[in-house]
């Protein structure tokens, strides 16, 4: 008897999310083709220019760090020859 009631609830179930899916459907907006609307358009624009401006300076930064490494790798070879004269001498 239990697995009759939860058959026909399942049953029930499926039948009413099948309904509200055409629903759905039915009641949306026709779009006439368009990808997107103003709005999106213009959000997705905003979020592009934000976008460049930000990889712009993240570049910027880059460079600055390799500038940096270089120098701090220049500055350890000097340390180092400094060291293996030290060495030498000694």
């Amino acid at each position: 008897m239990k697995t009759y009631f939860f058959s026909a609830c399942l049953c029930a179930s499926a039948t009413l999310a099948a309904l509200s899916v055409n629903l759905v459907f039915a009641q949306s907006p026709v779009r006439n083709d368009k990808i997107m609307t103003m709005v999106e358009l213009r959000s997705c624009m905003t979020l592009e220019q934000s976008n460049k401006k930000t990889a712009a300076e993240i570049l910027q930064e880059q460079d600055a760090f390799k500038r940096d490494q270089d120098a701090v790798k220049t500055e350890q070879a000097g340390v180092g020859k400094a060291n293996e004269e030290t060495r030498a001498r000694s």
